[in-house]
């Protein structure tokens, strides 16, 4: 079940960071926005997961 759930992570984490790269590749800078919004949906996962 722990496997599970960090393979989960893993693949969210990795959608995010290809999502993340293109939007940066789009934008041709790293926005501030675009880097809080990152940390914010990634610190709501952790939280969600601590919840359990």
């Amino acid at each position: 079940m722990i496997a599970a759930e960090v393979q989960l992570t893993l693949s969210f984490f990795m959608f995010s960071l290809i999502v993340y790269i293109a939007l940066m590749l789009v934008n041709g800078a790293v926005p501030v926005f675009t880097l809080t919004g990152f940390g914010l949906i990634l610190n709501a996962k952790i939280t969600a997961y601590h919840q359990f």
